[in-house]
């Protein structure tokens, strides 16, 4: 592992902390690119306009040098971050905002991409499921993204797997992209039984499947709510 790689998995370790965060950005100063700095300079400013966000309850607008912010080809959302100046276009023709840094949010042209920046990382994202199986991994290991939002795939359909005592394991799967080996989820005899003829059963053990190989992560189902009447154990009460 890199010394970059160790800082990021830091900051991922300790979501709650600013002092891994600002570790890689001094890092980033000391050995990074030109667009590395720039980076660091926007995990800083965005940290500091958090905190005078969150003590002065006001709206902080950083002095015009470090008016510096984020724009993202949010169609990969992540993986291809492109840093530039204020009121720049990004590759998307998405403008940047100047302030207002405590939270940035950018979405693509068609809006079905959504990153919100917070302290200097993503925080929240929101795609198409296949946008998120595809980058999950590479994200997670870089960013503490604590909250995304997903498209539910049509004719997906969750497979029984196997059973051990009062443990059922179930595979989501819709034959043509949703590939992945270990995308499952296990649940209670109890939970089968009350989705048993359930119009939503697949939406529920999608939406479990998510939390269960994703731990960490609160997702939600753009447009469905059905799941949020169910646990692993069944029923909410």
């Amino acid at each position: 592992m890199s010394d970059r790689d160790a800082l990021e998995a830091a900051v991922v370790a300790h979501p709650a902390q600013d002092a891994p965060r600002l570790a890689l950005a001094d890092w980033l100063d000391d050995h990074g690119t030109a667009d590395d700095r720039l980076r660091a300079t926007f995990i800083r400013g965005q940290i500091d306009a958090f905190r005078k966000n969150e003590v002065n309850n006001y709206n902080f607008e950083m002095p015009n040098h470090r008016q510096l912010a984020l724009g993202a080809q949010v169609n990969d959302l992540l993986t291809r971050g492109v840093w530039g100046e204020p009121h720049v276009p990004d590759g998307l023709g998405y403008k940047i905002p100047r302030s207002r840094l405590a939270l940035l949010e950018i979405r693509n042209r068609s809006r079905s991409h959504r990153c919100v920046w917070r302290r200097g990382f993503p925080d929240e994202v929101g795609c198409p499921a296949r946008v998120w199986f595809f980058g999950a991994d590479r994200w997670l290991a870089a960013h503490p993204i604590r909250r995304a939002t997903v498209t539910v795939p049509g004719g997906v359909v969750a497979y029984f797997t196997e059973r051990e005592g009062d443990r059922v394991t179930f595979t989501p799967y819709n034959g043509t992209w949703l590939k992945f080996p270990r995308f499952q989820c296990t649940v209670s005899q109890r939970l089968v039984d009350e989705l048993t003829g359930h119009p939503d059963a697949n939406e529920v053990l999608f939406h479990l499947a998510l939390t269960q190989t994703f731990a960490g992560v609160e997702f939600v189902l753009r447009g469905r709510n059905a799941y949020q009447h169910y646990t692993a154990e069944g029923r909410r009460a």
